[in-house]
């Protein structure tokens, strides 16, 4: 990922509040490089330096990567959140002096109701798992690259953010997607909406097949206004190829990368490309908010540790969290569908 100096200025300026009173009368760059500790005159350092295993240095990293971690990701954008308590899921045992882990399988949602009750409620349970982003560099590069909190800040925002986005939307329940169903494989038969015969593919679906779908989304009194949610290369090879000339001259919402019938569009990195097989699900629409929990067990940690033999430093960025798609339909099509839909393409 290139960071151009527009991104490293920009996270300046959100996070010089962070710093203290005296480095922020400095020039930008200055007061930059002195966060850093870029002085390389150990035995005799300037007042209010700083190097990279301060607590300066720490908390405006952490700033850093939580800001772009809540600007890229579209479920911490979207999704209800709610703080989680641990253990939930984890069951550790001990076996030939060995600890080990063991993820359990997630209980289906209960409903609670009564005859004369006007709540409607239903439990998802969570099991937060670990997520995390590390860089190594020398204790040289530490300590004399300009803008190692920039480029660390928005590389680990930027993947973790793609990494939640995708899990949530494409997860298969197991160790790689950190035992996350996605969205994708939650939804059942009364949500999902089939294109027409012969659509097989992103050449081949038509506008009908996308009015359909927001067609199979009930009706919500929510303020919020459904969403959305595909890959860059499948909207560029399906919407904008229906749009024709007309998606020349559009302009996307500053909030959004993309119009379909009046909706917002976000891009979710790790949805089905255009290249998507016969059958594939490769849209969704509806509402994150309604129909998915995004739960925080541990806010971000940063971890400096020291490599006394070759002097170098581990930089890791790890939080924990979970993700459930609760609301998803049934398996009766004559069901109603839940607050998220998906467009599936037709058989062969």
């Amino acid at each position: 990922m290139t960071i151009t100096r527009e991104r490293l200025n920009k996270f300046r300026d959100s996070f010089g509040s962070k710093v203290p009173g005296k480095i922020k009368l400095m020039p930008k760059d200055q007061a930059f490089g002195r966060i850093q500790g870029t002085y390389r005159a150990p035995e005799n350092p300037p007042k209010n330096a700083f190097t990279i295993d301060d607590g300066i240095f720490e908390e405006t990293v952490l700033h850093g990567v939580v800001h772009q971690l809540m600007q890229t990701s579209v479920v911490s954008r979207f999704s209800y959140q709610r703080p989680i308590m641990g253990g939930e899921n984890l069951v550790p045992t001990l076996k030939a002096r060995t600890a080990q882990v063991l993820h359990h399988a997630r209980v289906s949602s209960s409903t609670i109701s009564g005859p004369d009750s006007h709540l409607d409620a239903g439990s998802a349970m969570m099991g937060a798992n670990q997520r995390y982003v590390y860089f190594k560099a020398s204790r040289e590069l530490a300590e004399d690259a300009l803008d190692i909190i920039g480029v660390c800040s928005i590389a680990a925002g930027d993947a973790l953010a793609k990494d939640l986005d995708r899990i949530a939307f494409t997860g298969l329940n197991n160790e790689a997607d950190g035992f996350v169903l996605g969205i994708l494989e939650s939804l059942r038969t009364s949500s999902i909406k089939v294109a027409a015969t012969g659509n097989t593919s992103a050449a081949t679906l038509d506008a009908q097949d996308f009015a359909n779908t927001i067609g199979l989304l009930p009706e919500f009194e929510t303020p919020e206004p459904p969403r959305w949610f595909m890959s860059r290369s499948f909207y560029t090879q399906s919407v904008l190829r229906l749009a024709g000339e007309a998606a020349l001259l559009a302009v996307p919402p500053d909030d959004a990368d993309g119009l379909l019938f009046g909706h917002k569009v976000h891009f979710v990195g790790g949805m089905p490309a255009s290249t998507a097989a016969a059958g594939a699900k490769v849209a969704v629409f509806g509402y994150l908010g309604l129909g998915t929990i995004y739960g925080v067990l541990e806010k971000l940690h940063f971890d400096s540790i020291r490599d006394f033999v070759t002097d170098q430093r581990l930089m890791r960025f790890s939080t924990y969290d979970d993700f459930v798609c609760w609301d998803n339909g049934t398996n009766n099509p004559s069901d109603p569908a839940g607050s998220l839909v998906a467009l599936q393409l037709a058989e062969v």
